[in-house]
């Protein structure tokens, strides 16, 4: 899911959110700073059984 582009708490610039596989989120910006998490945390698909 692509969240919407907010405004980055260290640079002021409107940025899309980018979450890592470790469930972090960082800033769109060349510094890639990380950004605070959400208020609802997202849903994490289980995998298929095999």
């Amino acid at each position: 899911m692509r969240e919407e582009p907010i405004l980055c708490p260290h640079c002021e610039e409107p940025t899309q959110p980018n979450t890592r596989s470790d469930g972090s989120r960082v800033c769109s910006c060349t510094a890639a700073r990380e950004l605070p998490r959400p208020a609802v945390a997202p849903i994490r698909l289980q995998p298929r059984p095999r």
